[in-house]
């Protein structure tokens, strides 16, 4: 019942009477009142005007509604993606794309968000700050006929469809730091995460997930040279979220047919190039083994990262921790 009260605040974006409350609910204006004072207890923001009504605040606390994600998804009308799951509380959006894949629920494609992750989750098993209204938390299930080894393109598709959002909704330079980092003012605003899951030695599904920092207009002493947010580069109004995910959405959906026609990124790589910040620059690599630097000349069709050494060498790697001098706070 709450939700329907929040439903009908939100449709009405005013102020709506306690009368036609009641009366569309069909419940007492005691019962309303009553819970309107619930709603409030859990943080959401509602005017209460004598003769006006109650009035939902569209942000809240920077909660995301799920009917507002429900009726952005379906304007969408996706080929791709055919189920959106929502829930306030995750340990974390990859692992609840798994169980559902695990369940037997992926069909096409599916994309889960949530307010907050209590176990998000980075490359080299980072934890993922996920508080509650800062930011966009989402994953998307995949089944491709692909070969696994092909799956990690994934993360180059993710990331350019990421950049073309903030670009085309905030008018945000945004640069994609390979492979996986989103970057705006030389500090990170999103990152992916690519995932397999496998069943019987066969992949039964790819999960990429995305974590995009929206609303935190300033970050403490030790992120403030490595992270930013929408809200910082924009100093706006807070970022309408389900406009956000249908936008990327819809990007990843434009890729993602291009990719599944050669199954590798022959038709992408030069896209992708154009706004990716380590070509032409001098990198580190850093992985398990070695550490080396070198200059960053672009992408291979399989998204590896090709490079030449100091002396003449052509070198492509495809993995390991690959840091830039002055992005993200690195070697200042």
């Amino acid at each position: 019942m709450n939700d329907d009260i929040l439903r009908l605040l939100h449709v009405r974006g005013d102020f709506l009477s306690g009368e036609e409350i009641s009366r569309q609910l069909g419940i007492s204006r005691t019962a309303v009142w009553k819970r309107i004072g619930k709603l409030k207890e859990e943080g959401y923001e509602i005017d209460s005007v004598p003769h006006k009504g109650y009035r939902l605040d569209p942000f809240p606390r920077g909660r995301i509604y799920g009917w507002v994600l429900e009726q952005a998804f379906e304007e969408l009308d996706s080929q791709l993606f055919d189920r959106l799951i929502f829930a306030e509380t995750l340990d974390s959006t990859n692992l609840e794309i798994k169980r559902r894949i695990a369940e037997g629920e992926l069909k096409s494609g599916m994309v889960a968000v949530c307010e907050q992750q209590t176990a998000g989750r980075g490359r080299r098993g980072r934890a993922w700050a996920s508080p509650a209204g800062s930011g966009l938390w989402f994953s998307l299930g995949l089944n491709p006929d692909i070969q696994p080894a092909h799956a990690p393109m994934l993360t180059i598709i993710a990331g350019m469809a990421v950049r073309d959002a903030l670009e085309a909704l905030y008018g945000l330079e945004a640069g994609i730091k390979w492979p996986n980092d989103i970057i705006v003012g030389n500090r990170k605003i999103c990152g992916i995460l690519t995932e397999m899951t496998m069943e019987d030695l066969e992949m039964s599904g790819v999960v990429v997930g995305i974590g995009i920092n929206v609303r935190p207009a300033a970050f403490p002493e030790q992120l403030k040279d490595i992270a930013t947010s929408i809200q910082a580069e924009t100093s706006g109004d807070a970022p309408d979220r389900a406009r956000l995910l249908c936008q990327v959405l819809s990007r990843f959906e434009h890729y993602y047919k291009i990719f599944i026609q050669t199954e590798d990124l022959s038709a992408l790589h030069t896209t992708y190039e154009a706004h990716c910040v380590n070509i032409g620059r001098t990198v580190r690599v850093i992985s398990p083994t070695q550490e080396f630097e070198a200059k960053a000349l672009g992408i291979d069709d399989m998204g590896g990262l090709r490079l030449q050494l100091e002396d003449g060498t052509l070198r492509t790697v495809t993995s390991g921790e690959v840091t830039i001098r002055g992005v993200m706070g690195y070697g200042k």
